[in-house]
């Protein structure tokens, strides 16, 4: 499986304080495969929610700055060009229908 465009570093085992050449996957945690799915998406969940709870953790590249940048000032030039979330559901529906998904 590939992971997202980031380079395998060492990483720390904090268990024996070993240094790990490749991130942890699930074959490194065998009860993993025990799970159900629904107690896989919950673990998913909890993972992330620890990752999220530290903005600094994961950094914002600068390519995604950028285009919020471009949006918002896209957005302040002319905010009234906006639709309203029932709006975009219906086009969203409309365009599903028409393409026959």
């Amino acid at each position: 499986m590939k992971r997202g465009g980031s380079e395998c570093r060492n990483y720390v085992n904090n268990s024996d304080s070993e240094e790990r050449t490749r991130p942890v996957g699930v074959k490194d945690i065998p009860d993993i495969g025990k799970l159900s799915a629904a107690e896989k998406i919950l673990l998913v969940e909890d993972l992330w929610d620890s990752i999220a709870s530290d903005e600094s953790a994961v950094p914002v590249p600068q390519s995604h700055i950028r285009e919020l940048d471009r949006r918002f000032k896209k957005y302040q030039s002319a905010p009234g060009n906006l639709v309203s979330l029932e709006e975009l559901q219906s086009a969203i529906k409309k365009r599903t229908i028409n393409s026959g998904l």
